[in-house]
């Protein structure tokens, strides 16, 4: 039985020339614009920074009052979590239960583009507990209310928004 060297299998045949009777022509690529950004906006008028006194209301009662300070192309936004709890007298006295109820609030005034320096977009939120969580032995329930308007904040002159239930905010641009 002749042996027969393995290298012998393994050689490979040069592949012949790619000859091309045809010239090439490349089709002329196309652009198609998908997804199209909205353009910068820019402006020629120096940035500066404005005071606007805010005064939030629930129901005729003031949730907060103080002066935020942002930059005529800026945000400027407070907002406070209250966290009360108190001993609720139907608690089973082994395990101590609280009663825990969250109010949340929120001021955002954010700029207007292109509507001018004296608009503004302006959002004011208010989260509290709603029926029997009032009270202990609650079911954690609450309730939203939200107010998000344009507005025009001459200077000087205060301007009150109103939303549902006795939410609302006076703004006041200095």
């Amino acid at each position: 039985m002749a042996v027969i060297p393995l290298l012998a299998f393994l050689t490979v045949a040069p592949a012949p020339p790619l000859i091309i009777t045809t010239p090439l022509v490349m089709a002329p690529a196309t652009v198609s614009s998908a997804v199209m950004s909205p353009p910068f906006i820019r402006t020629t008028a120096p940035r500066t920074t404005e005071t606007i006194a805010v005064q939030l209301r629930h129901g005729g009662r003031v949730l907060w009052s103080g002066d935020l300070s942002r930059a005529s192309d800026g945000t400027a936004s407070f907002s406070q979590q209250v966290r009360e709890s108190r001993a609720c007298p139907d608690a089973d006295p082994r395990t101590g239960t609280m009663g825990t109820r969250f109010t949340t609030f929120s001021v955002s005034i954010n700029p207007d583009y292109p509507n001018g320096a004296d608009s503004a977009r302006v959002s004011i939120e208010r989260t509290a507990p709603y029926g029997d969580d009032k009270d202990c032995g609650g079911r954690g329930a609450s309730s939203t209310v939200r107010l998000e308007s344009r507005v025009d904040l001459p200077q000087g002159k205060p301007v009150t928004l109103e939303g549902e239930g006795g939410l609302s905010v006076t703004l006041t641009r200095r």
